[in-house]
């Protein structure tokens, strides 16, 4: 079932605790305060009468306590800070989620247990140059012994191709059913066009992307080879740096090699493997930018809103 099963019961969990937290910073206040006001008790009549719900329900209410300022300022206070909080709950458990899905997988074993991917491999480097630069990290305790290299393509065009391809063959067929030949035969003659162009492809073969994955006969060499290549932050900061102002090169030809635990297959989306690792790091600060930029929104929006119902309390009361 893999980690699903197990996440299910954790998002049920989470969930809980999340009600639990709105209800003890914001909910007890606002329950006690509205059960032990008296505002609905003294609306008899009128439009003040409409604004209550009779019984037990209704003494449980904000509008139980409408012209008690102080609560009600309180309560908004709270209000704010119960969504704060949230908002920092679900990141705790997105955190929470992303650890349990590695542990999930590091009891499972597969084939990605045995491989790691290493990015930064030129086109024009060799099977037997990268044999004989992993087997360069081989010790007296740790021979690296390697089953079988599998190399990866540039089909960023064959993608864009196929995907366009399929897309004119729906609305080929949707023609067809229309009984549009004029334009099935357009459309027709764009596929074809499309499929020599892919042939063009094939026939000249597919560049090798930077990114090559390495399976080893233990699964203990595998992650060998990761630690060896863990860095700090810092570290990956400082190199970055250098690679911009001295341009070095390493021994499979490009500036940075980057040795990771190769994902399993069916989770590689490999028309995107030509990316290097500039664009990665580049990519990432950019995602981290709008998600900060889309809290600091929240927030504001939260503030807002605050600050708009405390503006209505004071009319309210003030006109009453």
């Amino acid at each position: 079932m893999g980690s699903g099963f197990v996440l299910f019961f954790q998002f049920i969990k989470y969930s809980i605790g999340q009600l639990l937290l709105i209800l003890a910073i914001s909910g007890i206040y606002n329950l006690v305060t509205s059960s032990e006001s008296e505002d609905c008790q003294e609306a008899d009549s009128g439009q003040e009468s409409k604004l209550c719900m009779q019984g037990f329900i209704g003494s449980l209410t904000i509008a139980n306590k409408r012209y008690d300022i102080d609560s009600i300022a309180i309560q908004l206070i709270l209000n704010l800070v119960s969504v704060v909080l949230v908002i920092f709950f679900f990141h705790y458990m997105r955190f929470r989620f992303r650890a349990k899905v590695i542990d999930v997988d590091n009891l499972t074993i597969t084939p990605a247990d045995f491989t790691i991917s290493i990015r930064g491999v030129a086109a024009d480097i060799s099977n037997e140059q990268i044999v004989k630069w992993i087997e360069s990290f081989s010790t007296n305790d740790v021979d690296l012994e390697i089953r079988k290299i599998h190399r990866s393509y540039d089909i960023k065009e064959y993608i864009k191709f196929s995907s366009k391809k399929h897309t004119l063959i729906k609305q080929r067929d949707k023609q067809m059913s229309q009984k549009n030949l004029r334009n099935v035969q357009l459309i027709q003659n764009k596929i074809e066009h499309i499929e020599t162009s892919i042939e063009e492809l094939k026939k000249h073969r597919f560049v090798h992307a930077p990114v090559i994955f390495v399976t080893f006969k233990k699964a203990a060499d595998a992650e060998y080879m990761h630690d060896k290549f863990q860095k700090s932050l810092l570290r990956r900061l400082i190199e970055y740096c250098s690679d911009i102002l001295f341009d070095p090169k390493s021994d499979l030809g490009q500036k940075r090699i980057e040795v990771t635990k190769a994902p399993e297959p069916s989770d590689i989306l490999w028309e995107n493997l030509t990316f290097t690792l500039r664009t990665k790091f580049l990519t990432r600060i950019f995602t981290r930018l709008i998600t900060f930029l889309a809290i600091a929104l929240g927030f504001g929006v939260i503030f807002l809103i605050y600050w708009g119902q405390v503006k209505t309390m004071i009319l309210t009361s003030c006109s009453s």
